[in-house]
């Protein structure tokens, strides 16, 4: 984007050369800075001027207020001002002199030239369609049709032109192609960088699809962080769609530098065809959204999947399923089940990880990977996680006060809840209104939602050990390859996943995987517990490797509360020949 020419307006001249060196260096052109409305006046009038830079330093804001609004009586130049005000009376005068926006004290160089060359980008488009003789009207078209973030039509435009390509191809038998390509836990970049950076990463993503597609296609920012590309076809070509969706899904994985972090991005890319699919523009757009979903399902990343009818179906399913969901937690059908988590070295139990199941009216008791999945896509796993918590805490203080033989209960805590603001403060209140005690307590959390952000899981990560609680790596070993993760954040327990315990000790490269993650553990200091016990042969493997702490079908599977009270009374185990 080209830089912009600005004019400073300052009611502390002193506090502009600062202010002046950042614009420069960030490659604009600073044509004057004035601190009275003459001087402002005459230099727009007289000078090629992109907007208007205010920046208030002092306490009394009426001269620069009196500055614009003389500035006002002929010219709508953009301004913008930079303060530390936020008070109702400042943000009412400022909007009397119609700003573009205001930045707020403190800002980074980064964001007031992101914010600059934003507003100079949504200003020029604006001039375009302010030639026109309804100028009006013409601004609330372009606000209709072009999302604001991006500079990109939005899903409206993207309608018309859909319908536009009804008739077209009809008369000239042309083939169109709908991409609907959705970025993958975009919220965790809005949760962790703020919302200012999030929509420096959505412009970015609507560049890097706009340069991998041709000059004549459509590329559209539908909502949040979801865009689609509309490309016509001389003929149906799957190679060539193939082709641009794999490059699009190539170049949004690329590293972003943003706020001196480099974020990395995944997306899930679904594609629909005209007429093949449908001929009406909402059911196309909707087909392309189902593929797209259908891409997100899979355990896979940056892949694209076509429609196909059967998504629909299990579109409907999904929908269904949803509603019952909601259902369910209003009608309290989750149980939780506790599998025993056993030291093989003394023969004991010496903990337990609750698991949810749901007591469907019809279907019978159903599994997590029923239903999880479809409650993190639909955000209900937010109260449901939470109602987990405090039954799993209320349950643990019962125990408690039984003298119940139980060294610790873990918790799994999904990404999407560990990416909840409010998590960290709903487990002080259940604790505290539960009385159970933290320190019986552990957080089974995955590798990849601890990677998505390090600086933040961090910070989480420690308020729940300083409550006294421990933090458990759950499916280890399937998620990255880098450990350095492992040092930076307060971990204290890694639990080898089942995969890698399936077939021990026959597969050679299973069972070095997990003599490794062994003696990684016991280098860092770290507890390491083994899932997905079985047999004999297994559990001899992991005694021979010194991991004494195990879980699996081998010693018991997961039990509801009053069979698992009995089993817990059994203090000392018989030992296992």
């Amino acid at each position: 984007m080209n830089s912009a020419r600005i004019l400073i307006v300052v009611d502390d001249q002193t506090a502009a050369v600062p202010l002046q060196s950042e614009l420069i260096q960030a490659g604009h052109q600073v044509v004057s800075v004035v601190d009275n409305a003459s001087e402002c006046i005459g230099c727009v009038r007289d000078s090629v001027v992109d907007m208007v830079i205010v920046d208030i330093v002092r306490a009394d804001v009426s001269g620069c207020f009196d500055v614009i609004t003389g500035l006002r009586q002929f010219s709508d130049v953009a301004v913008v001002y930079l303060t530390g005000h936020d008070s109702d009376e400042f943000i009412r005068q400022a909007e009397v002199t119609r700003p573009i926006t205001y930045l707020r004290r403190p800002y980074s160089p980064r964001e007031l030239d992101f914010l600059i060359r934003m507003t100079l980008e949504t200003t020029r488009r604006h001039e375009s369609l302010q030639r026109s003789k309804e100028e009006a009207e013409a601004d609330l078209w372009y606000q209709a049709t072009f999302d604001n973030i991006t500079g990109l039509p939005t899903r409206s435009l993207l309608h018309d032109r859909l319908n536009q390509i009804v008739g077209k191809s009809q008369r000239q038998n042309r083939q169109y192609v709908l991409m609907v390509i959705g970025l993958d836990n975009f919220k965790r970049v809005n949760e962790s960088y703020g919302a200012a950076v999030g929509d420096e990463v959505l412009f970015e993503v609507g560049q890097r699809i706009s340069d991998v597609v041709r000059i004549g296609d459509t590329v559209a920012r539908l909502h949040a962080d979801v865009f689609a590309v509309l490309m016509e076809l001389e003929e149906s070509n799957q190679y060539v769609i193939n082709s641009i969706a794999e490059k699009i899904l190539k170049e949004l994985a690329l590293p972003m530098d943003v706020a001196g972090d480099e974020i990395m991005l995944t997306a899930s890319c679904g594609i629909s065809m005209y007429p093949q699919d449908s001929t009406q523009s909402e059911v196309l757009l909707n087909n392309a959204e189902s593929a797209m979903f259908q891409a997100k399902s899979e355990d896979v990343q940056n892949v694209y999947r076509y429609y196909s009818q059967q998504m629909t179906m299990l579109a409907y399913d999904s929908m269904k399923m949803e509603s019952e969901l909601r259902r369910a937690l209003a009608r309290l059908e989750f149980e939780l089940y506790y599998q025993p988590q056993i030291d093989i070295v003394d023969n004991r139990m010496i903990g337990a990880e609750a698991l949810i199941r749901w007591r469907h009216p019809e279907r019978g008791l159903l599994l997590p990977g029923e239903f999880i999945e479809l409650a993190e896509e639909s955000g209900l796993i937010i109260p449901i996680g939470a109602w987990v918590l405090r039954q799993a805490c209320h349950q643990l203080k019962i125990w408690q006060d039984q003298n119940l033989p139980l060294q610790r209960l873990s918790i799994n805590i999904s990404n999407v809840q560990f990416g909840d603001k409010e998590l960290i403060h709903n487990i002080r209140s259940i604790i505290e209104d539960t009385g159970c005690n933290p320190n019986l307590l552990e957080f089974e959390i995955t590798e990849s939602c601890l990677m998505a952000s390090l600086t933040d899981s961090a910070r989480r990560l420690q308020i729940l050990r300083d409550l006294g609680a421990g933090v458990v790596v759950d499916d280890f070993g399937t998620g990255y390859s880098s450990l350095s993760y492992l040092k930076q954040l307060p971990i204290s327990k890694l639990k080898i996943d089942r995969s890698f315990v399936q077939d021990v000790p026959e597969d050679e490269n299973d069972a070095a995987i997990v003599r490794a993650i062994i003696a990684m553990s016991e280098g860092l200091g770290l507890e390491v517990i083994a899932e997905g016990i079985e047999t004999e042969q297994q559990l001899e493997f992991f005694r021979a490797e010194r991991c004494r702490q195990v879980q699996g079908f081998l010693f018991a599977r997961p039990m509801n509360t009053e069979s698992f009270e009995g089993f817990a009374r059994q203090t000392l185990l018989r030992a296992i020949k």
